[in-house]
């Protein structure tokens, strides 16, 4: 590398960059054969130390507020507007919130973004508060302990009907704000919220950031538990909500509400990022695609060789693709996969099963199916619009060290155009609401039953 003059310059085998200082931006390009992208990067402010916890959130107000909005292509002037504002009265209630109600407040003003992917990261893909010892999930009759620390085991299965008081509904819909995205998307990421110590004080459902009380009901335990927060456990490692839903997907030896018994088909393998079966007494080849991303032991590639090796070999009437834990990924990698089964299925019965957790990258291969008239959709509703922005990167807050996570790619996958962009991700299919709606109650859920495939291979 080699300045000269406010010029940058640098050469590698394959990647070129030349670059200029134009006052606090550096501006260029890079050249990687015969692809040509310009850049501009902007001088991360350099933060006195801060005197107190104070001036420390300050300064991550300044530059969450200073630098979001050039980064995150998502706002609109109005959401813009909505955001700036929000981060200004936090800054002005400092001296009277606390750690946690500033974290809940910072998190509520980025999802004015109204962009599903422009969030702060708290948890999910990153864990930076503290958890009480439950697992718990959404079905359509109530929310339930499916997963606990060991010494909390007793509390499996129980319903949760209230935290401190606060009906378990109404809990749900106070720290809804923290996120974009639909109602489903909201009931999946509140299953980590509900969960966490400090963002129920944040959201002011309990008065402590140390623990919760629960009420129960519906199971031995008493109807009432006091659950502590434990220690702090932060990871930069995604963790899905619907993991725990799966007995096979180990967590540290908590034991989960279904034990050693062998759960339906579409959570007998959570560890896959994609599998396939054939069901033999419905002719139905499955094939469930949990997350875009390669596995070292078998290529995308090879795994759509051996799909096609599983048609060759049996007779198919159905073919199901399963969608409904796909949380995202690189939607690239997956679309000769997709676009080789659209070709083998014609002809034959085609549905794709969709949830709350079909998100971003799963969004994408839902609306690729939808296109074909005679695909039937099963299940929920995915988790988001079918128009988002994605991509991006993070910004890191100078003291906490939180994660501001930025969207600046358009996906256009319904019928309105997209944004006026250089570059847009675009597709046009219809809505992607369930052709048959199916909802997993907890009754079919502890009896290892799967509404949304009883439904398929009953038509």
């Amino acid at each position: 590398m080699a300045t000269t003059g406010g010029r940058l310059s640098a050469v590698t085998e394959s990647l070129k960059i030349a670059a200029t200082v134009r006052g606090r931006r550096l501006v260029g390009k890079l050249v990687e054969g015969s692809n040509i992208l310009s850049f501009a990067l902007d001088r991360i402010p350099n933060y006195p130390k801060p005197g107190d916890r104070l001036e420390a959130w300050a300064q991550d107000l300044e530059a969450l507020a200073t630098r979001l909005p050039k980064a995150d292509h998502s706002f609109t002037p109005a959401t813009r507007l909505a955001f700036t504002e929000a981060v200004a009265a936090i800054k002005h209630d400092l001296p009277l919130l606390s750690d946690q109600q500033v974290m809940a407040r910072m998190a509520s003003a980025m999802a004015l973004a109204r962009n599903a992917h422009t969030r702060l990261y708290l948890v999910r893909v990153r864990t930076q508060v503290r958890m009480l010892p439950i697992k718990v999930w959404w079905f359509s009759d109530g929310l339930r302990i499916v997963r606990t620390a060991p010494a909390y085991a007793s509390l499996l299965g129980c319903r949760v009907t209230d935290i401190e008081g606060v009906d378990v509904r109404h809990a749900r819909d106070i720290v809804a704000p923290a996120y974009a995205g639909n109602a489903g998307w909201v009931d999946y990421m509140s299953t980590y919220t509900l969960g966490s110590a400090e963002l129920l004080s944040g959201y002011g459902i309990t008065a402590s950031p140390d623990r919760a009380v629960f009420g129960l009901a519906d199971c031995a335990a008493p109807p009432r538990a006091t659950l502590p927060a434990m220690p702090p456990a932060k990871t930069n490692s995604a963790v899905e909500a619907w993991w725990d839903l799966a007995p096979g997907m180990a967590v540290a030896g908590w034991p989960q509400v279904l034990g050693t018994a062998t759960p339906p088909l579409y959570l007998r393998h959570p560890d896959k990022n994609y599998w396939q079966e054939y069901l033999s007494d419905s002719a139905t080849l499955y094939v469930q695609y949990n997350r875009a991303a390669e596995i070292p032991d078998q290529s995308v590639a090879a795994f759509t060789k051996s799909v096609m090796a599983m048609f060759d070999a049996h007779p198919v009437k159905r073919f199901v693709l399963d969608l409904r834990l796909n949380t995202g990924g690189n939607q690239d990698i997956a679309k000769g996969l997709m676009e080789t089964l659209a070709k083998r299925t014609q002809g034959m019965a085609r549905f794709v099963i969709t949830s709350r957790a079909t998100f971003s990258a799963g969004i994408s291969h839902a609306a690729y199916w939808r296109q074909f008239p005679d695909v039937k959709i099963v299940g929920e509703l995915v988790g988001d619009s079918m128009d988002f922005w994605s991509e991006g990167g993070n910004l890191l807050l100078p003291n906490s060290g939180l994660a501001a996570h930025f969207a600046n790619v358009p996906h256009s996958f319904s019928t309105a155009p997209c944004p006026p962009v250089n570059y847009c991700e675009e597709g046009s299919a219809p809505s992607l609401r369930p052709d048959v709606p199916t909802f997993l109650s907890w009754q079919q859920y502890i009896e290892k039953r799967d509404p949304s495939l009883e439904a398929i291979v009953g038509r």
